[in-house]
């Protein structure tokens, strides 16, 4: 049903202008989706005020992704704004004649069409923030989807922390309703979750689960520390759309910009973890900054 109210929707859309539109397509409904939005379209109606911008919402099925996409190129709409990687390469392949911005995505797909927003961490970079953190923690429970991209980040996690003489406690699910049976299964002193859109979700169980065994749950977005996470090391969601958005706006006026932008990580820290594991970012944050999200 949503499929076919998706297309209806496209209808009535397609018959609109669309010379001064802007897309915006988030794949799932998630905390850091909605703070990616909110810094897209704070920042766009800033500088360009007199474009309409246009949310899109896939609601994580990929029918429902393509038919919007499909739609969008029918409209001819000229600036197409994507988050996450499998989108950004669809609207690539969907979207023939309208500019494409990646937003946390990476990769060698930006070209002469398309900019990206790169909010990745490395896998060496991570596991650093890690040991500094927790100097003494001898295990840590990571809970991935069961996904090509992830699976390098945890295989690679795996040997730093065996290199590091520390356990890594991997726990893959196909989908979030796994999490319930995962969740019985953590053996770690932490909780673990990646740039992971199916594990997060379904982060209030984790998020319960956390405080039911007294560990950290430490993520790598700002939208789940809002919901509870006690930390992320990462990039702001916030700032990967207004960057997103910048870039779209200097498109528009015809500035020349580099196709691909790097946000730094900072520790992002929930203003109701408890003060000793505040106390130990701040002491490990080195060359990173540290905020307190509310």
């Amino acid at each position: 049903m949503r499929y076919y109210l998706t297309c209806l929707a496209a209808f009535f859309i397609a018959c609109q202008d669309s010379s001064k539109t802007i897309a915006l397509i988030l794949p799932v409904e998630a905390p850091a989706m909605i703070d990616i939005q909110d810094g897209f379209v704070s920042e766009l109606k800033k500088s360009h005020p007199n474009y309409k911008i246009l949310i899109k919402k896939g609601l994580g099925d990929p029918n429902i992704m393509q038919s919007i996409l499909k739609s969008l190129d029918a409209q001819k709409v000229p600036y197409v704004a994507t988050v996450g990687v499998s989108l950004t390469k669809a609207a690539q392949n969907l979207c023939k004649n309208a500019i494409i911005f990646g937003l946390a995505a990476y990769g060698n797909f930006a070209n002469k069409s398309t900019y990206v927003v790169e909010d990745e961490i490395g896998p060496e970079t991570l596991y650093k923030s890690l040991i500094t953190i927790f100097p003494n923690m001898k295990k840590i429970t990571l809970i991935h989807a069961q996904d090509d991209k992830i699976f390098g980040e945890v295989r690679a996690l795996q040997t730093l922390m065996k290199q590091g003489g520390k356990e890594l406690q991997c726990l893959p699910i196909i989908n979030s309703n796994d999490l319930q049976t995962v969740c019985e299964h953590i053996s770690g002193e932490a909780i673990l979750i990646l740039k992971d859109l199916t594990v997060v979700s379904g982060l209030d169980l984790l998020i319960k689960k956390a405080r039911q065994l007294n560990i950290a749950l430490i993520v790598c977005d700002e939208g789940s520390v809002k919901a509870g996470a006690n930390y992320a090391f990462g990039v702001s969601e916030c700032e990967i759309g207004k960057q997103g958005a910048d870039m779209v706006a200097a498109v528009i006026d015809g500035q020349k910009i580099p196709h691909v932008h790097t946000l730094a990580p900072t520790y992002l820290v929930s203003e109701r973890t408890p003060e000793h594991l505040k106390e130990q970012i701040y002491k490990g944050a080195g060359q990173y900054n540290v905020r307190v999200v509310n």
